[in-house]
């Protein structure tokens, strides 16, 4: 259920605000950080937006495994390499941070190679109707429809 909500509320979104810098000849590339946390406690063994800044800044190395360091430390040299001119990836390409280092995957193969093709299931419901169910799930629109005391429908 998190993998669905994380999908509906920050993946698909960022998908459509891509689509539309390709659509206006924009540049644009993307990246997944699905590195799994080494560090004991609530987080340990799921991969999250802290972890890809403590592997980004190499502040938390000391916590890490040797495998985990060395990826954070080629994630920061693809950092460092794009903000100095080189290009993020190919065209049609996503980088991934993942246990094994930084890779290039074929668009059309990361939802189903990363995400058990949830995304491509999803994509074909109206994005308005996903993000509507959301903020349902998680308690937006009920506390905006108390607010102004009308029931928001799906």
């Amino acid at each position: 259920m998190n993998e669905l909500i994380s999908d509906l509320r920050f993946h698909i979104p960022t998908l459509e605000i891509q689509r539309g810098w390709k659509a206006s000849s924009k540049n644009s590339g993307q990246y997944h950080f699905h590195a799994l946390n080494p560090i004991q406690g609530t987080f340990t063994n799921l991969a999250s937006h802290e972890l890809d800044v403590a592997f980004l800044l190499q502040n938390f190395n000391e916590f890490l495994d040797v495998q985990s360091c060395m990826v954070a430390r080629d994630m920061s040299d693809k950092w460092i390499r794009f903000i100095n001119g080189e290009s993020w990836c190919e065209g049609g390409k996503v980088v991934v941070i993942e246990k094994n280092g930084v890779l290039s995957v074929d668009e059309d193969k990361y939802d189903m190679e990363y995400r058990g093709g949830r995304v491509s299931v999803l994509q074909e419901i109206d994005a308005d109707k996903l993000w509507k169910l959301a903020e349902e799930w998680q308690g937006v629109r009920s506390e905006r429809s108390q607010e102004n005391g009308v029931k928001n429908k799906l």
